[in-house]
């Protein structure tokens, strides 16, 4: 299975997975895996941009998403048992 450092841009994941053909890719942090990325989560995360969430703190939150790298967010997720 493919994997990106915990620091590569969302996007570059995405290319990833279409150039590789491949519906996941792990996210790992020194050598570790800390994370995963499928398909999945990326149609969710097309889904909410394309039909926003009513709510005020979760619309800021789908807008701080696209600005950090998704093995930060990973590691976050995982550090917190999420």
């Amino acid at each position: 299975m493919e994997s990106v450092p915990f620091d590569t841009k969302l996007i570059s994941v995405v290319q990833e997975m279409i150039d590789c053909k491949i519906s996941a890719v792990l996210i790992t942090s020194e050598d570790k895996t800390i994370g995963i990325v499928t398909h999945e989560d990326l149609l969710k995360i097309l889904a909410d941009s394309l039909y926003p969430v009513r709510d005020k703190v979760a619309a800021k939150m789908k807008n701080w998403l696209f600005k950090i790298p998704i093995g930060e967010v990973a590691r976050n997720l995982a550090l917190n048992g999420i």
